[in-house]
């Protein structure tokens, strides 16, 4: 009867896992030839932004991308803010702004150097934020820098999901 358990006990372990999991899984097989990436300083268009976000735009891609690859030349990102809005969309009883949409519209380029090839490559991408900057319907306020941050986290997180792992 001990044999009859080794067996159904791993089987039931097993089961109740493929059940009770979440689904994730993982292609980090994607693109499997490449080992390194160069992101180059992305380039702004726009006099909208501050002085110094091309740089935070390109540290933010740079730490996220190389989670998977090293700094190197099998493929290449690049990328243009072509603009950066801002604009109220929700107002209070005086007619004064509650939440705001931040809006960057960039170009880039992701490049397979190594079969010379456009892995992917988009004209007019649109990422967007909304923050809210006084506390309403249980929403934290945000001030506006930490709302640029947050455009810029959620840009290089939908990026590398996009191009590096394909979810």
């Amino acid at each position: 009867m001990n044999k009859k358990y080794s067996i159904i006990i791993p089987c039931l372990l097993l089961l109740t896992s493929a059940i009770f999991s979440c689904g994730y899984f993982s292609t980090s097989n994607y693109l499997p030839h490449i080992d390194t990436i160069n992101i180059p300083l992305v380039t702004v268009e726009t006099p909208e932004v501050d002085i110094g976000f091309d740089e935070q735009v390109t540290q933010a891609l740079r730490d996220k991308f190389r989670s998977k690859w090293q700094e190197g030349g099998d493929s290449v990102l690049t990328m243009t803010i072509k603009d950066y809005r801002i604009d109220p969309i929700s107002f209070d009883a005086n007619n004064q702004p509650e939440q705001f949409r931040m809006r960057l519209f960039l170009d880039y380029n992701f490049y397979d150097n190594k079969k010379n090839k456009i892995i992917d490559a988009k004209k007019d991408y649109v990422q967007t934020h909304d923050f809210f900057i006084v506390s309403v319907r249980g929403e934290e306020p945000e001030t506006k820098e930490f709302a640029i941050e947050k455009l810029i986290e959620e840009l290089s997180d939908e990026l590398y999901n996009s191009l590096a792992e394909q979810w």
